[in-house]
């Protein structure tokens, strides 16, 4: 199964998914790097290996436009699928937002995660979080307090994730592959492997 992706590694200032950029004009690039040395690791450090690990589908279809996704619709995802989220996984937050791409409402308008939602995963000790939206932080919130959390913790952000709703089993093997380029920040390829059930 295919699934697309954008990959963000060490950055709080700046996404780059499929050619487009969005950029936090009110930090700058020497405050980021001052503020978080550790995260200046670019993408062609990282082994190939760093970026297939086991991830987790959290089924939030049930989002509405702008709400914000906290601890609770997170653990309640988690006993919906019936599993927990474990060390190392990557979250995969299945909002079905994806559904809208081509339109105004989904970039001003998605679902995001809350800074809670955001220490709940940080505190899970996950390796990524990955989403069907533009971003996990609220459209318009230059401050993207979802990333920093996520980002302070070495937790990677993938964007724009798509066809999530094509996967039917809640853990499975992610291969999310971005150019090895000397940047925090590149589209991906990113791949569901999913077990044989013939």
């Amino acid at each position: 199964m295919d699934v697309s992706a954008g990959l963000e590694l060490g950055h709080v200032f700046h996404q780059f998914i499929g050619g487009v950029g969005l950029f936090n004009r009110s930090i700058t690039i020497k405050q980021i790097l001052k503020q978080y040395p550790s995260k200046r690791r670019t993408l062609d450090r990282f082994r190939p290996e760093s970026f297939v690990k086991d991830a987790v589908l959290l089924d939030l279809t049930n989002m509405k436009p702008r709400q914000l996704i906290d601890d609770g619709d997170l653990e309640a995802a988690e006993e919906g699928a019936g599993l927990a989220l474990r060390e190392g996984e990557i979250a995969l937050i299945h909002t079905g937002w994806d559904g809208n791409v081509g339109s105004e409402e989904y970039w001003s308008s998605h679902p995001a995660l809350s800074e809670n939602g955001a220490d709940y995963l940080s505190f899970k000790r996950v390796s990524g979080v990955g989403v069907n939206m533009p971003s996990i932080d609220q459209p318009g919130n230059q401050a993207l307090p979802a990333h920093t959390i996520l980002m302070r913790n070495g937790i990677c952000v993938l964007e724009h994730i798509c066809n999530l709703d094509l996967i039917d089993q809640p853990r499975f093997r992610l291969i999310a592959l971005p150019l090895r380029i000397k940047a925090s920040v590149s589209p991906a390829r990113a791949l569901a492997l999913l077990d044989d059930k013939t």
